[in-house]
């Protein structure tokens, strides 16, 4: 099955409709992931939000693909992308995969200091990085740095977020 057959729009029914059907033939997963990093603007975002999708009602399907998904992402050129895996992996920190942790970190970093960036993709850097800092508290410094370096020219959402992020790398 072409997963763009299964994704004719956007629409809260479509993605729900592709998500099941990803639930039910799981061999169908590999094509929405790839699809996703097609840079085929409208097809990749709504690829992507299905697998989102399918990883909060079945982690278990997604799970073997997240690798892929972390080295996949610095290329990705579609912002829809990078927000559905960054709020999908921000949910899943807890990685053993050393290079594809440091992977993850270093776009994340990449991400909050790049001002073309949308703010939601921010927010799930931050999550990320914030998360993974509790294991390693020595880049919690760096966060707060790169946070403040952004402010002066940062939208309030972002301020309002890094600051909370910044308290409570503080405590």
């Amino acid at each position: 099955m072409n997963p763009m057959e299964l994704l004719p729009d956007s629409g809260k029914l479509t993605i729900m409709h592709a998500t099941n059907v990803a639930m039910q033939k799981p061999g169908i997963i590999p094509a929405l992931i790839e699809l996703s990093f097609e840079n085929k603007y409208q097809f990749s975002t709504r690829a992507s939000r299905v697998v989102e999708a399918v990883d909060v009602k079945m982690p278990q399907l997604i799970q073997p693909f997240y690798m892929k998904i972390i080295e996949a992402l610095p290329a990705s050129q579609t912002e829809g992308v990078k927000r559905s895996f960054l709020k999908m992996l921000s949910k899943h920190t807890d990685i053993d995969n050393e290079a594809a942790l440091c992977t993850l970190l270093n776009f994340c970093f990449d991400v909050l200091i790049n001002p073309k960036t949308e703010i939601a993709v921010k927010f799930y850097s931050m999550d990320i990085i914030y998360s993974i800092s509790l294991k390693e508290p020595d880049l919690q410094n760096e966060l707060v740095s790169v946070i403040k370096a952004q402010m002066s020219e940062a939208s309030v959402g972002f301020c309002s977020k890094g600051q909370k992020i910044i308290v409570a790398c503080r405590k």
